[in-house]
C-alpha cells in the first residue's frame, strides 16, 4: 500500500486510506479484473471503489467533452459528498433528498408529461436480484447547446442507491447528453 508522505498526521486521511484497496489491485489482469477486485472487497470498500471509478469516468468525460480537468480537491470533495449522501440514504435520513424526488404529484385525471405524449404509462421494471439498474434521462436545448442530465440507480427492490444530476454546457444533440 502507498505510504502517506504528506498528511501522516491527519487522522481522517489515515482512516480513509485504511478503507481503500491497494492501488496495485486496480491493475488490469484480464476481462474480469474489476469483478474479482469488487468480490475481494468489504461492502464499505466496494462502495468506495465504485465511487472512485465513477468519479474517474466523470473527470475523463469532463476533459474530453466538457469543461476540462478539475482540481484534485474538487474530486475529493465530490467523492466525500457522494459518500455522505449514500450513508444518509442507507440510514433513512430524508433531509438529504432535496431536489431528488418527484416535483409534483399527479392525480388520476390530471396526467401530464410523457404519459400524455406517449399515450401510456410505462412502469419501471426492477433488475434481477443482486443487480442494480441505472436509468438516465436528459434534455437538450438546441438553441444554445446546453443540456440537463439525471441519473438514478436502484436495486432489485426499487430502493434508490444513488442519484446524480448535472448541467452540460456544450452538447451537440440529445443523444450526446444521455451518452
Amino acid at each position: 500500500m502507498r505510504r502517506m508522505e504528506v498528511g501522516d498526521q491527519c487522522v481522517i486521511a489515515r482512516l480513509k486510506l485504511a478503507f481503500m484497496r491497494d492501488e496495485q489491485q486496480f491493475t488490469y489482469s484480464g476481462p474480469d479484473w474489476l469483478l474479482l477486485l469488487l468480490d475481494s472487497c468489504s461492502p464499505v470498500q466496494r462502495d468506495l471503489v465504485k465511487l472512485v471509478l465513477w468519479r474517474a469516468w466523470t473527470t475523463h468525460n469532463n476533459i474530453t467533452h466538457q469543461s476540462g480537468p478539475t482540481g484534485i480537491q474538487d474530486g475529493v470533495q465530490a467523492l466525500l459528498s457522494m459518500r455522505s449522501m449514500l450513508e444518509q440514504l442507507e440510514q433513512g435520513n430524508d433531509h438529504s433528498l432535496k431536489g431528488k424526488e418527484t416535483c409534483c404529484s399527479r392525480s388520476a385525471n390530471n396526467r401530464k408529461g410523457k404519459e400524455s405524449i406517449a399515450g401510456k404509462h410505462e412502469r419501471w421494471r426492477a433488475p434481477p436480484e443482486g443487480w442494480c439498474k441505472i436509468n438516465v434521462d436528459g434534455s437538450f436545448l438546441a438553441e444554445n447547446g446546453t443540456a440537463g442530465l439525471g441519473v438514478v440507480a436502484r436495486d432489485a427492490t426499487g430502493k434508490v442507491l444513488l442519484t446524480v444530476w448535472r448541467v452540460l454546457f456544450r452538447c451537440a444533440d440529445a443523444a450526446e447528453a444521455e451518452a
